[in-house]
């Protein structure tokens, strides 16, 4: 759409679009990772 009314050149294009493709692809793992360290500390609150 943007690059076609030319709202966008060519080479902001590909950056946008390699952006969006690495967080999509490096975001799930590291909030798996984030989230992953508080979890002993629930599950001793629900053991107790």
């Amino acid at each position: 759409m943007g690059l076609t009314s030319g709202v966008f050149d060519s080479r902001l294009f590909s950056a946008i679009t390699v952006m969006v493709i690495l967080t999509t692809f490096i975001a799930p793992p590291l909030l798996k990772i984030t989230f992953a360290e508080g979890e002993p500390a629930l599950e001793a609150e629900a053991k107790s």
